[in-house]
């Protein structure tokens, strides 16, 4: 097969990483597979070499067989060209994040504890969230194919949208991301890591900032790790919160980071899939996570973190020392996670990404030959 992903913005993001790790995979399976990008900025992503175009154009894509578009753009840009299957790969659900936003359940850093007129633009930006669901619900309604990266995911845009959408879960490197060989003691200093842009208020990461603020006031020894892609805002370093800024980390620095860390915290909201979360089990990491769909899709059984409610830091606080404290259950929800881990292998996305491809092609050929008869 030849397939091309097309990708408006070179740039580091759970995302991107994503779509890298698909064409990665494509190729080790002998297929023609490609990141093509306009962007002039970089040579690679995620360590796959992209190929520079001027625009994307029937001339140039008119003869793939598959096109794959993430960003909202390019999925724009696909369907117009003429020829190839279009597949909309779905990350994320838009609308529900901004939802968030509109309800309050999620204000953005630059509207928070600002006083009226902040208070004031937020209300303001609720017209321009409304106009950009609105937007984003046009493009999947697109005759595109949709490809979800978490069952959780599938269902949200099968039942918003109608039709059907494949599911190819995200997967990780489990050579990369293993235990130490080191064990760790529980009853020292924990490393408390979180992980993602505050930026993202969906993520939750308020709520983290709230629980540790609540375990260090009741003098309970933890270190509070950040890690993003980008540098802190200034709110986040004044907080007086965190102990250690991690940027731009690799995968090998990330699973190091994982082997020395006690529990990862991620109470989002939502999320289209959660890759940290596997990589964190797969490095027999407890996790703390929020009771919402993409985590809680990942296994028919809820046993393999502490799940707390949204907006609880109080409970995430309890969970802390409940991993700290209860050995056998620690224990109990490591091995489980493991379990868990080893379903998302990234020779299980391979496969299964292969398999999905190879199926929509032969169904594309298959509607072109009745529509000519």
């Amino acid at each position: 097969m030849k397939i091309d992903y097309l990708c408006c913005r070179i740039v580091r993001s759970g995302g991107t990483k994503i779509i890298a790790q698909h064409v990665k995979l494509l190729q080790e399976r002998g297929h023609d597979a490609r990141i093509l990008t306009p962007d002039q900025e970089g040579v690679d992503l995620w360590g796959v070499p992209v190929v520079r175009v001027k625009a994307f154009d029937q001339n140039l894509l008119g003869k793939s067989d598959i096109l794959v578009g993430s960003w909202l753009r390019d999925v724009e840009t696909a369907a117009r060209i003429r020829g190839p299957v279009i597949c909309h790969l779905c990350q994320g659900y838009e609308p529900i994040e901004f939802s968030f936003r509109i309800n309050e359940e999620a204000i953005p850093l630059k509207y928070r504890y600002r006083g009226t007129w902040s208070r004031l633009l937020f209300l303001r930006k609720k017209w321009s969230f409304q106009r950009r669901i609105r937007r984003t619900e046009q493009v999947y309604r697109l005759p595109t194919v949709k490809m979800a990266v978490s069952q959780a995911l599938k269902e949200v845009i099968e039942k918003t949208h109608g039709g059907h959408c494949y599911c190819v879960p995200n997967g990780v490197d489990l050579q990369v991301f293993r235990p130490s060989s080191r064990p760790k003691s529980f009853e020292s200093t924990l490393r408390l890591v979180s992980i993602g842009p505050i930026g993202m208020v969906f993520k939750g990461i308020f709520d983290t900032f709230d629980a540790v603020r609540l375990l260090k006031e009741k003098g309970v020894p933890v270190e509070f790790i950040r890690v993003s892609l980008s540098s802190p805002p200034d709110a986040e370093v004044k907080s007086g919160l965190v102990d250690r800024f991690l940027t731009g980390l690799n995968e090998g620095q990330m699973a190091e980071l994982y082997q020395t860390s006690h529990i990862l915290i991620a109470p989002s909201l939502w999320e289209g899939f959660g890759l940290p979360v596997i990589e964190a089990m797969s490095s027999h990491v407890p996790c703390i996570l929020a009771n919402s769909g993409s985590y809680r899709s990942l296994s028919n059984t809820m046993d393999f973190a502490y799940f707390v409610p949204p907006h609880s830091p109080e409970t995430i606080a309890e969970g802390v020392l409940k991993i700290k404290e209860d050995g056998a259950f620690r224990e109990r929800i490591i091995k489980r996670g493991i379990e868990v881990a080893r379903q998302y292998s990234l020779e299980n996305m391979g496969d299964t990404l292969e398999e999905t491809l190879l199926k929509v092609v032969r169904g594309h050929k298959g509607s072109v030959i009745k529509d000519i008869l």
